[in-house]
């Protein structure tokens, strides 16, 4: 994307335009500024210089239209690969500001962070299930997470009884 150049040789400049931008009342253009803001190709230095693209995300944090607010949420879940500490603070900040659309950003930021760490996602969102696309083939629960736990540790303590080890 030729903004994704722009924004690597004109930083300033780009981010003084990208605010502007953010203000629009075109949801197109917000999703516009989200999308160029997201760590791929060009844009993979933001990895190592958060502020930059935060800075000016953080202005859509409350984003109400539906469009723009997904590409906010997908930022922050391609953030996460690399990131996850920093998208975790961020997630709790969206959840903690009470707003229904930080909300939303929140739980989509979270996509690549509940494979990894279920329950912890839960706990931060305070929901028993997460439900990303199908129900019927993208679901953590919490119930299903804690049963497979139970039948790994009934199993680890059988096995241990049937052969004498400890552990």
């Amino acid at each position: 994307m030729f903004f994704r150049k722009l924004i690597k040789t004109y930083p300033e400049e780009m981010s003084e335009f990208l605010l502007e931008l953010v203000k629009s009342e075109n949801a197109n253009i917000r999703r516009f500024v989200a999308e160029t803001l997201r760590p791929e190709q060009e844009n993979r230095w933001f990895y190592k210089n958060t502020d930059y693209p935060l800075s000016i995300l953080k202005n859509m944090f409350k984003e109400s239209s539906p469009y723009p607010r997904t590409s906010v949420g997908n930022n922050l879940s391609d953030l996460a690969r690399q990131l996850p500490e920093l998208v975790y603070g961020l997630v709790k900040e969206l959840v903690d500001s009470g707003d229904k659309n930080a909300y939303w950003i929140a739980y989509r930021a979270c996509r690549n962070l509940v494979k990894e760490e279920p329950v912890r996602v839960l706990d931060l969102l305070n929901v028993d299930d997460y439900i990303y696309k199908t129900p019927k083939t993208n679901v953590v629960s919490r119930g299903i997470f804690l049963s497979n736990l139970i039948v790994k540790s009934l199993y680890i303590t059988c096995y241990n009884v049937t052969t004498n080890e400890k552990g």
